[in-house]
């Protein structure tokens, strides 16, 4: 959770980091942001192609 501009802890920027790239990775591809993140192996899958 972010809180006035910033995040309580270094695991919830990380984790947020990690979440974010898979939607800007999805939406380059062409894919359901919702769905990649569901299963982030198709973005690799994809790629591979």
């Amino acid at each position: 959770m972010k809180v006035a501009g910033c995040f309580r802890s270094e695991k919830g920027a990380e984790a947020y980091a990690v979440i974010q790239s898979i939607i800007d990775t999805a939406i380059k591809q062409n894919i359901k942001p919702l769905l990649a993140i569901q299963n982030p192996d198709i973005i690799c899958t994809q790629i591979a192609e």
